[in-house]
């Protein structure tokens, strides 16, 4: 298995304001096929003014023919600046136009990122199997610190293997606390929260997702750390090669730190990464005979 991360994080704010025009003038893309397996999905152009937070989202039809397809490899791009991007499933999917988004929408997926170029491998004989009934929809979150307006490029390419091929079913485990209040004036408080595994999975990685007042992320099972980092952006996930194995029943413990020191107003559970925080654990796993699980 190799990977560079993932999040499938992800995650934040409703954009504010009504949806602008498709790629504020460009032209809508499908997803496009190189004839030799490989899929990419390219966000229409899309600019972030100085000192803005953006959620853009865009919808793709199903370009695998109305079969099942398996999904090996996914690798991504994001212009620098970007906070997460998640990749969800839909269903009946239409290619569509980039529009401003909620960044509190949420659908089950196979992918997510929260970095800049990133990419995942599952081990042989795995894959994430996309239905013939669902397309796709794509979720970008920027958040412009710089004077410039920020012109931005957002690919995902997907890679495809035979069916036969496939032996196990990877998808996406995804946890959330929505139970997050931090007072104004304080720091060191924590946000933590226990999953329970209702099946046998495997781990190929695992990662945490917070924003901007978020200080410390730590996530343990079986007794041991799982994964760890102090980073609320560009977050490396943790990889396990071999997988990591759990065993139903299985507590997942995840904990968040944050620091409100100098806020005038108490976090909680919000879209935001400037205004509210998240406590979000997400891992790549299989088996997954009925796709991912999330728990919140």
């Amino acid at each position: 298995m190799r990977s560079c991360s993932y999040l499938v994080l992800l995650f934040v704010a409703g954009c504010g304001g009504s949806a602008r025009s498709p790629s504020d003038g460009g032209t809508a893309h499908a997803i496009t096929d190189d004839g030799h397996g490989t899929y990419t999905i390219t966000l229409d152009h899309f600019v972030v003014a100085p000192g803005e937070e953006r959620y853009a989202c865009q919808s793709f039809a199903n370009p695998f023919g109305g079969a099942p397809a398996a999904i090996h490899q996914f690798a991504s791009h994001m212009t620098p600046g970007s906070h997460h991007l998640l990749v969800f499933y839909k269903p009946g999917a239409t290619d569509g136009p980039i529009a401003d988004c909620s960044g509190l929408e949420f659908a089950p997926g196979p992918y997510g990122s929260q970095r800049p170029d990133d990419a995942i491998a599952y081990p042989d004989g795995v894959a994430a199997v996309v239905a013939p009934t669902d397309g796709f929809r794509v979720q970008a979150h920027y958040l412009n610190a710089s004077p410039a307006p920020l012109d931005v490029t957002v690919e995902v390419r997907l890679s495809r293997i035979d069916d036969a091929a496939v032996h196990d079913r990877a998808a996406v485990l995804f946890f959330s606390n929505l139970a997050i209040d931090v007072p104004a004036g304080q720091s060191g408080v924590v946000a933590q929260k226990t999953c329970t595994l209702p099946f046998a999975v495997n781990l190929l990685q695992a990662t945490g997702h917070m924003h901007q007042h978020g200080r410390s992320f730590v996530a343990a099972a079986a007794g041991a750390t799982i994964f760890s980092s102090t980073a609320y952006s560009d977050v490396a996930p943790a990889l396990f090669d071999p997988p990591l194995a759990l065993p139903a029943g299985s507590a997942v413990t995840f904990a968040c730190t944050y620091d409100n020191s100098d806020g005038a107003a108490p976090l909680h559970f919000g879209d935001s990464a400037r205004t509210d925080e998240m406590c979000i654990f997400t891992a790549q796993f299989y088996p997954a005979p009925f796709g991912g699980w999330s728990c919140s």
